[in-house]
């Protein structure tokens, strides 16, 4: 069963363990330390004696994978950005050294 947000009680344990629990009743057989096998209305109990189909078991939301999406940056162009990116160090580093000259020559005058 699902527990719905407002609803359900929690139990910290001693050990630091959390509990939720849907009502009242599963509440106080955990703390009576009755197994939820033994008892015919939880879904332990239905899994043990196959009440659920397999299929409803494995029922699982679908995880979407995280896909790579390249975009533009304002002002620049994807073929700029990938351009820049196939660059050698050697001529990456000679750019910003000419950048870097011209910055200085502004200064100067």
């Amino acid at each position: 069963m699902k527990i719905w947000p407002g609803r359900g009680s929690r139990i910290a344990s001693r050990d630091g363990k959390v509990f939720i629990f849907l009502n009242h009743k599963a509440k106080c057989f955990h703390r009576m330390k009755v197994k939820p096998v033994k008892l015919t209305w939880t879904q332990n109990w239905r899994r043990m004696n196959k009440k659920v189909k397999k299929s409803d078991l494995d029922q699982k939301v679908k995880v979407r994978r995280r896909v790579k999406v390249e975009k533009a940056v304002a002002g620049v162009t994807m073929e700029e950005l990938n351009k820049k990116r196939n660059e050698r160090p050697e001529v990456r580093a000679s750019i910003r050294e000419q950048a870097k000259r011209e910055i200085e020559e502004r200064k100067k005058k």
